[in-house]
Parts: C-alpha cells; structure tokens; sequence
C-alpha cells in the first residue's frame, strides 16, 4: 500500500461495538491493521423502564489523550446481518453507536469530527422491479430495507462507508441519497492471487457467471490475470422456481465442453443453488470437480451438509469464501476444499486513505485502484459485452 498518504498523522480511534465481540478474530485484524491507536467500546444496554442506553467507554490508558486532543476520526467496524439479530435490533444498535460518537451537549463539542464505518457485510440485495408489468402494482421489500439502512446509518453520523463487493448498483443508490460517501471494493484481486498461488488457472479454465449480475465481477477477474473473456467466460441464466430454489442453468454465452470452471459469485446462502447449477454445467460436458468462489458466505442451513456432499460427490473440488463473514469458516470448519480468504486488512487500510481523501483520488492511484470496482447496472454490462464479443444482439448462445 502507498505510504504518501501520511496516516500517522491521523488522530483516531477505533470503536467496537459488543454486538460483535463474536468475530474477535476480525476485530484483532483490524485493531492489528490500525495500529497504535486508541480503541474504545461500545456498550448498548436499557434503562429499568426499558428505554436504551449507549455508553462509550474509553480504553485504559487512552482517557487522557482522548481529553487532550480531540480525535478527528472514528473506525467503527460493523456488520448488518439477520444473523445477529432482526434487521430492526441490528441496525439500532450500530446506529446507537453512530449517534454516542457525535451526540453534543452541555457545550461540549462531539468524541469525533467524522465516522468512518467499516462494513464488510450489509445486506443489500435488491436488484429487481418493483413495479409489476402492468403497472398496476408497486411491490416493496428489499429496496426498503436498502433505503431504512442508507438513511439511518446517514442520521447517525456515518458520513464514509467501506464496503466489500456491495451487492448491485440499485442497493448502492440510496447512499448516494442519503449523502453518504461509500468507497466499493472488490476482493476480486484477492481472489486472482488465490488462484494464481494454487495454480489453477490454464487455457481449459472459464469463470462462469450465474446471471448477468455476475458478469461485471467475472469479466474484471479475466483482466486481473490477463485473460481473454472471449475465451475464459460462460455466462448462464438461472432457472429459478423461488427466491433460493434453482432448477438449472441456460448458457447464454460460451461452451462448457471440457473447461476447468471456476463460478465467482457474491452471495451463496444454503449452497443448493450453487449445487444444481454444478450438476447441469458437469452434465452440460464441464468437467467434473468445479471450482466455486463466493465473497459473501451467508451458508445458512444446511449448508454445511450440502458443501460436504458436493464435494464427496466431486461436484465441486473446493470452496474459497472471504472471511465478510468471519462465521463462514467457524461453519466450515474441518472439511477439506473449503478455502478461506481474509479481508481484514485491506478493508482497514483502505478506511485509513479514505480518512484522509476522496474515493476519486484513491481510484487515480494505480496500486489502490486495482482493490475498487463501482457495480454498475447488470443490463448495460451484458449489452457491452455482446456488442463486443458477438458483434450483435443475442438471445440465445449457444444453440
């Protein structure tokens, strides 16, 4: 990483709050990437009548210099998951914390002029019309709860947000509403290291995109390893019969036909989805033992069951997931082929330039830009890529 941007200069703190004490691994990574500053605690409780509460407590040996010179900036890593809690309870509780750090009083001034939130995961997942066919009817749900996050994450002080691979574009706009600052990574670089340090990249490999979401993310990894997507891309579309249920796969570009396929997705949940569309690529002619990659591993039940069929049936030879989700490899404990990469540092790291510029400034540095990647709209992306690969409008490939 560049060390022009001075960050030693920076007065800070860092806030954990103790909903999250259970990813103290994560925690110490990012206290260790940090550095020598000082850490405080959030503690979020009630009062007798059941009113809450948020109390920051500052850490030993750190009152006085908190007192001394004000911090300009505040870290506070957290996640916004139901596996916490309800979104409601989850969300308040990250807000409470937001709120302790710049409340002012008594003519006193705020603990910090600026929070800076690192978010390895949110749950931002909309990415579909609303708005039924007809016209007739206006269906909300997701894109609520995107909306309620941006806002009160904004209400609370959160000015900067670090996220990893946020879901989709659509999710991404109510920050930009809500005047919140949001700096997009992308572990895709993590993922090429990966791949070339197990050596598993040859002129057989292809990324496969399930949808069109996925197309923008594996098209970048090609030019991380200087492929060409022409040649080392499959995009499919899903056939799906309910909101996690997947009955196979339509190949919209590319020949499965003896490749060594590697799926690079954001989300994998249950893994039945990933499990279905596996079976059809191998009985499409990919070989057996696909590679699957996934940022984000929500691996709700039974998916640890599933990953360990999969791979007992050579369905797939491995499973490498980011720690987004520090819980991914506590689930996954003890089966060989599960992978797991950490994001920890680079998310800290990259806050710390976020402290001290802008997103423009750290996307013009070429050794920083290479961690950032904007989603963009899945539509536009998949009629670039046909303009350029097929030359021509395309509906169905092949035949």
């Amino acid at each position: 990483m560049p060390k022009e941007y001075g960050l030693n200069n920076l007065q800070e703190v860092r806030v954990v709050h103790k909903l999250f004490f259970q990813y103290d691994r994560y925690i110490e990574a990012i206290k260790k990437g940090l550095g020598n500053i000082p850490r405080l605690q959030g503690n979020y409780t009630k009062f007798k009548d059941g009113s809450p509460w948020c109390q920051i407590i500052l850490g030993k040996g750190t009152e006085a210099d908190l007192l001394k010179e004000r911090p300009t900036t505040a870290f506070v890593p957290f996640w916004i998951s139901e596996q916490f809690a309800s979104l409601g309870d989850n969300l308040f509780a990250v807000e409470q914390v937001g709120n302790a750090l710049t409340h002012q009083e008594r003519n006193r001034p705020s603990l910090v002029d600026q929070i800076i939130g690192i978010a390895p995961y949110i749950e931002l997942r909309q990415d579909r019309d609303s708005i039924s066919s007809d016209g007739l009817s206006h269906k909300v749900g997701e894109a609520i709860n995107d909306e309620i996050i941006a806002n009160n994450l904004a209400n609370s002080g959160y000015g900067k947000l670090v996220l990893l691979d946020p879901h989709s574009q659509e999710s991404l706009r109510h920050f930009d509403r809500a005047g919140i600052t949001h700096l997009d990574l992308t572990s895709a670089p993590l993922f090429a290291d990966f791949l070339e340090k197990k050596k598993l990249i040859d002129k057989k490999s292809a990324f496969v995109a399930l949808d069109k979401g996925s197309l923008q993310r594996c098209l970048y990894l090609c030019d991380l390893l200087g492929l060409d997507p022409r040649d080392h891309i499959i995009v499919l579309n899903k056939n799906r019969s309910g909101q996690n249920h997947v009955d196979g796969c339509e190949v919209l570009y590319g020949d499965p036909r003896g490749r060594k396929l590697i799926i690079f997705d954001d989300v994998i949940d249950t893994t039945d989805s990933i499990g279905k569309t596996s079976k059809s690529l191998i009985d499409k002619g990919a070989e057996k033992g696909i590679v699957v990659m996934a940022v984000h591993g929500v691996l709700s039940h039974p998916a640890r069951d599933n990953i360990e069929r999969f791979i007992d049936e050579g369905i797939i030879s491995r499973l490498v997931l980011t720690d987004s989700l520090p819980n991914a490899s506590f689930n996954l404990e003890g089966i060989k082929g599960v992978q797991v990469i950490h994001t920890a540092l680079l998310m800290t790291r990259m806050a710390q330039f976020l402290a001290l510029t802008s997103p423009e400034e750290i996307k013009s540095d070429p050794e920083l830009s290479r961690y950032v990647l904007e989603p963009r709209n899945k539509e536009e992306i998949w009629e670039e890529f046909q303009a350029m690969y097929l030359g021509c409008p395309m509906t169905n490939f092949p035949s």
